[in-house]
């Protein structure tokens, strides 16, 4: 999967559905699925200032977050204003945060003028990195059977073989988890995943079940029992 290309619509990287939206929606809610959110943006910020300098631009405490967690975070205007929000892990001395779609340049963009004497190299990492999510309460089974660390925890997150990040959340749904891959092997990473149980499907219903209609997927669920 290649990294969406700047002026083009982020959205249309990535399947809105795999052809069955009901068999989609019952794997999130009884089992686990899987969605390609490859058209995240993903940045990479090492060095020795990383936590203390990105704690002074965040919304969230980050100045002593241990290796190994994450959080979510957001960037403010002067106003109040939200301009950025972002998911972090802090793996392998790096604190690696995935945004929204296209959000990626105009965010690394604000941390470079930021930047000033502070020790730490933010870069773009989107084409380095794609983002996978697995949801649905057979989350920890599905990552066991592909040999992915289970972190333990909400943000917990853990190193890869080969490469990349596994990150527990604790939304949407019962269980979720996201997977920063390799981008070249993301296609691959997807079919492991299938073959360790977990269903593909497209955003429509994760962002649906993300969105705030988790009780409606389920009453939907209930009635196709």
């Amino acid at each position: 999967m290649s990294a969406p290309e700047i002026g083009t619509d982020p959205d249309a990287a990535v399947p809105a559905h795999r052809g069955d939206f009901l068999a989609e929606q019952r794997a999130m809610t009884r089992s686990a699925a899987v969605v390609d959110r490859s058209h995240r943006g993903v940045l990479a910020v090492p060095g020795d200032d990383r936590l203390s300098w990105l704690h002074l631009l965040l919304t969230q405490h980050v100045a002593e977050l241990p290796e190994g967690t994450g959080t979510e975070a957001l960037v403010l205007d002067l106003n109040g204003r939200v301009l950025h929000h972002a998911v972090l892990a802090h793996v392998g001395d790096t604190v690696w945060l995935d945004t929204e779609p296209g959000d990626a340049p105009v965010l690394l963009d604000y941390l470079e003028k930021m930047r000033f004497w502070s020790k730490v190299e933010p870069r773009d990492a989107t084409a380095e990195l794609a983002v996978l999510s697995v949801v649905g309460p057979d989350t920890p089974t599905v990552l066991g059977r592909a040999g992915v660390p289970v972190p333990d925890g909400a943000y917990a997150s853990a190193p890869l073989p080969g490469g990349g990040l596994v990150r527990r959340m604790p939304w949407p749904g019962a269980d979720a988890a996201d997977l920063l891959v390799p981008r070249e092997a993301s296609d691959t990473w997807l079919e492991r995943l299938v073959a360790a149980g977990a269903r593909a499907a497209g955003t429509i219903k994760r962002d649906a079940w993300n969105g705030g209609n988790a009780a409606e997927m389920h009453l939907e669920d209930a009635a196709l029992a």
